[in-house]
């Protein structure tokens, strides 16, 4: 009796105490938001990761959503759909591949595929118009697998179509008639077909999942010309945007064997500004990245890197920007030359991390590098390398944006996961400023496993995308500590309660950035 009659004013002292605190932080996390919310809207889309299209003109982004073959329709400024366009014939019939705009045309190009295809593939590329969402046509198009990527040439009015036989197991030899890589140029304006060509894949195929830090096409829309990896690892190959027709063919060096290929080829950026084409080739082993002439198609130099982030150009201090994740370095080169330059003082712990991020604000001259596995942002002087300063970030940071029209860098952070590697809740956006590395305004919370962010300073948006999954949504019983369990053994024990977080984009106001 003694104890229970001092225990039930200390329970309710306790209760008090704990309530009283509660209220508090409520209080004081209302009064934060209201003083600064970013956070416009958050609208849930699919599940899946997102395949996305912006028009600035409009202030639009088209997103596709795959398991019901239709395209959601967001206005930016307000954030909420405001419409969605039924792509396939008959709902749930054809999966999205890809999708692009052409601001020019005024045009959506939609490419999909049936849901039950068998070799060889054939897909269709949808065109709409991007503000009545009226559809102009419907063409079928060659496919080489699963997977395409949709390209325009907005000089020629072009519409390119690279498809590789993606469902290729490693370790396999290639069927030279049914596995063909397709690179397929339509009339963007009429959806006329100029001209379907046949590329080889590699003899046998090898070299992990087939990933890459980028697209195996490019378009240089100062020479109307295609940049299409060649998927045996022997070079790039270059064609007339116009009618299709070849060129010329570029050799890449390499510093390993040649032995097959990653399915997706090598990744292919166009500076057009600096003339200068960069292949980066990710086949396991010792990676490259070779710089190519845009006018000759002259190889300049080729370095030996091992890379999971593509290389990020600043065009007015003539800088190129590598992660070389083997030895944890940030290496630096000279835009036009290819030169290795040197490395930078930062050092991305532990090597072999999986994946960092870096960007470089053009206005500022600053780089910034995300080391996700210390959740550590650094920010260099981009032409000297030297650190101006390092900010300590939350759990599994992996988005990067910078507002060069502002000077906030924001970081999305995924939180804490469990022993799954689930996220345990909502994820958040840091916002710092640049120039003295501070974070701006409290944290800002946004969907699940924010994945990505980027800015359109026009509209003084930014769209935070928002992978969403598989998230354990909080029991009261899992707080009770061990002692008082074992104390009152009767209690309920705690429930593993999922449930599934469908993919959603964030839009934030960074108008009081």
């Amino acid at each position: 009796m003694t104890i229970k009659t001092q225990t039930r004013p200390l329970l309710r002292v306790g209760l008090l105490v704990v309530f009283i605190g509660i209220g508090a932080g409520v209080a004081r996390t209302v009064s934060q938001r209201r003083e600064i919310n970013q956070v416009v809207a958050t609208v849930s889309v699919d599940q899946g990761p997102l395949i996305s299209a912006l028009d600035g003109h409009l202030g639009r982004m088209f997103i596709g959503q795959g398991t019901t073959s239709d395209v959601g329709v967001l206005d930016v400024t307000r954030g909420m759909l405001v419409g969605t366009i039924a792509v396939a014939p008959t709902t749930g019939t054809e999966q999205i591949v890809d999708l692009n705009v052409d601001e020019q045309l005024h045009r959506l190009f939609v490419l999909t595929i049936p849901m039950i295809a068998s070799a060889p593939f054939h897909g269709y590329i949808n065109a709409f118009d991007a503000s009545s969402k009226r559809q102009i046509y419907r063409v079928p198009v060659a496919l080489g697998g699963t997977d395409g990527i949709v390209v325009i040439e907005p000089q020629t009015q072009r519409l390119a179509v690279l498809s590789f036989p993606n469902y290729l197991p490693n370790g396999v030899t290639s069927d030279p008639r049914r596995d063909m890589v397709y690179l397929t140029i339509l009339n963007a304006e009429s959806g006329r077909l100029v001209r379907t060509l046949g590329l080889h894949p590699p003899h046998r195929t090898t070299g992990g999942d087939g990933s890459s830090v980028g697209a195996p096409i490019a378009v240089d829309a100062r020479t109307d010309q295609l940049y299409i990896s060649a998927f045996d690892r022997s070079g790039v190959a270059i064609f007339n945007a116009i009618d299709g027709h070849l060129v010329r063919t570029a050799a890449i060096p390499h510093f390993t064997p040649t032995q097959g290929a990653r399915l997706m080829g090598s990744a292919i950026i166009v500076n057009e500004q600096l003339e200068r084409v960069y292949i980066v080739d990710t086949t396991p082993g010792k990676g490259t990245l070779t710089t190519l002439d845009a006018g000759t198609a002259q190889v300049l130099h080729a370095v030996p890197i091992d890379v999971s982030t593509p290389p990020v150009i600043d065009v007015r201090t003539r800088r190129v920007f590598i992660i070389d994740r083997r030895n944890g370095r940030v290496g630096i080169l000279d835009a036009l030359s290819g030169h290795m330059l040197g490395v930078t003082g930062v050092q991305i712990a532990p090597p072999q991390a999986p994946t960092s991020g870096m960007v470089v604000d053009t206005r500022s001259g600053r780089l910034f590098v995300l080391d996700q596995r210390r959740a550590m942002l650094s920010i260099l002087d981009g032409t000297s390398g030297h650190l101006l300063h390092t900010v300590a970030l939350g759990a599994n940071p992996i988005g990067l944006a910078v507002d060069e029209h502002s000077g906030c860098v924001l970081v999305t952070t995924v939180g804490l996961l469990d022993g799954m590697r689930r996220p345990t809740g909502a994820g958040h956006v840091e916002v710092l400023d640049e120039r003295t590395g501070m974070h701006i305004g409290p944290i800002t919370t946004v969907g699940v496993a924010p994945y990505a962010v980027s800015i359109i300073p026009d509209a003084k948006r930014a769209l935070v995308y928002n992978a969403g999954g598989t998230l354990r949504t909080a029991d009261p019983w899992d707080r009770i500590p061990d002692w008082l369990r074992r104390a009152l053994p009767f209690l309920p024990r705690p429930t593993a309660n999922l449930r599934i977080v469908p993919s959603s984009v964030s839009v934030l106001d960074t108008s009081h950035c």
